[in-house]
């Protein structure tokens, strides 16, 4: 499958055909079967919106999660702060992505930064947040049992062991074939992580013109924080030569 907006329809179609409905996390801890979609906001609110509204037309529930502490966008843009209340408006969840590795190892640091931002988005967005996506998370965070400042996480067993789980982190897809287990009539429940930017950019382009293409006019500081947060762009940016110390 390649990755445009009309591949992203095709994935939409497969989903609407299975029968299987579209699931909250909390919904999924309260028994109800279904999938759960999820996307990471790494680069832009506005291809955020840009998918919501084409799940809004079909009818398909995602949670969104935001970073709260960005170079590459900030959520205290009144533009953002808009589009962010329109995909809520949608009948969209919104969660916080969160990234403990810049807080340090400490876990009572972790659980007062994760609580700050938590604050921060629901005082902007008028919402109550109950879900944390963390943002290339440590082995440590992946199966992690407990919860962060009692809030349920992405990573939680039940949400990547007890059902499957497929990623399409890196522009490809890990894990295993989502088409596959959309279609499997056994499979009842399933988390899918998709990040809108992969989908909103042309489909003939690689991960790492992807991002180029998005960050054409950005301050070069934002291509180096592009580049440390996104494994393919900083392949890309090596091949042509343009990392810094390299």
């Amino acid at each position: 499958m390649s990755f445009g907006l009309d591949s992203y329809n095709y994935l939409l179609e497969l989903i609407i055909n299975s029968k299987k409905q579209t699931i909250y996390y909390t919904d999924f801890k309260k028994g109800i079967e279904g999938i759960i979609n999820r996307h990471d906001i790494d680069f832009c609110p506005v291809k955020a919106h840009q998918i919501a509204k084409i799940e809004f037309k079909k009818n398909i529930r995602s949670t969104f999660f935001f970073l709260v502490k960005s170079p590459l966008y900030s959520v205290y843009k009144v533009d953002n702060i808009k589009l962010i209340k329109d995909i809520i408006n949608m009948g969209h969840k919104i969660g916080l992505h969160f990234d403990p590795k810049k807080v340090g190892l400490n876990m009572d640091t972790i659980n007062n930064e994760c609580r700050e931002q938590i604050n921060i988005l629901e005082k902007l967005l008028c919402i109550k947040v109950d879900i944390i996506s963390f943002h290339r998370p440590e082995k440590r965070f992946i199966g992690m049992k407990d919860k962060l400042i009692n809030k349920l996480h992405t990573y939680m067993p039940e949400f990547i062991n007890q059902i499957p789980y497929c990623s399409d982190s890196g522009g490809v897809w890990k894990y295993d074939d989502p088409a596959i287990l959309i279609k499997n009539k056994k499979i009842k429940s399933l988390q899918l992580l998709t990040h809108p930017i992969w989908w909103t950019t042309p489909e003939n382009l690689s991960s790492g013109e992807k991002i180029a293409g998005h960050l054409e006019n950005a301050d070069p500081l934002l291509h180096e924080v592009a580049a440390n947060n996104c494994l393919p762009y900083k392949i890309y940016l090596r091949n042509k030569g343009k990392l810094k110390d390299e």
